[in-house]
């Protein structure tokens, strides 16, 4: 994908004042400078209309941005019907719906979530996931005593391993080997679920 060009000056100064809908063709030939005077015309108008959508400055102008993009990339396509005005706000208008819906859409999935709504898990997903967690137990089970303890301070009490080697009064070295080789003993033990 190659970047919007923004400008030439020298070649937009020499040139009339041209309707939107000439820059539109313009810009369908990769006239860049039409762009950017096509721009120069709407980003305020339209990143006021995206932030009265989405009550966000930062968002209204990455929509605005959008709409720009999508006249440059969709370029080649472009047909007339309607002004450059209407063209561009149809598709800040479609791009901050989008948003809104993704929004949403995240809202809920957090409320569901704070109010422990997760969708139900299949009977087989559950019987997996019990098949994986005792599989688990037994593999770490199988490990030597300072190699689990080592695993099981790094891996479930999230330290590092100078803080393993400073509980287990070892140096960095033989715990990150230790962890090392338990993570591979669990490995080989859990090939089968780990595919």
């Amino acid at each position: 994908m190659q970047p919007i060009p923004l400008s030439d000056r020298s070649d937009s100064a020499a040139r009339p004042r041209l309707d939107d809908s000439a820059l539109l063709l313009r810009i369908q030939t990769g006239d860049a400078a039409s762009l950017a005077e096509l721009m120069r015309r709407y980003w305020t108008p339209l990143v006021r209309y995206a932030a009265r959508l989405l009550e966000s400055r930062d968002a209204a102008e990455d929509m605005a941005q959008q709409a720009f993009f999508v006249v440059w990339s969709k370029r080649a396509r472009y047909r007339a019907h309607g002004t450059a005005q209407a063209y561009l706000y149809r598709i800040v208008r479609n791009e901050a719906l989008q948003e809104l819906r993704r929004r949403q859409t995240r809202q809920r999935a957090a409320g569901d979530v704070a109010r422990g709504m997760v969708p139900e898990s299949t009977p087989f997903e559950l019987t997996t996931a019990r098949e994986l967690d005792d599989a688990l137990q037994r593999a770490l089970a199988a490990l030597s005593p300072r190699r689990r303890e080592a695993f099981v301070l790094s891996r479930y009490h999230d330290l590092s391993l100078d803080e393993v080697a400073a509980v287990m009064s070892i140096s960095p070295q033989t715990a990150a080997n230790h962890v090392s080789v338990a993570l591979a003993e669990l490995r080989s033990a859990l090939a089968d679920f780990l595919g």
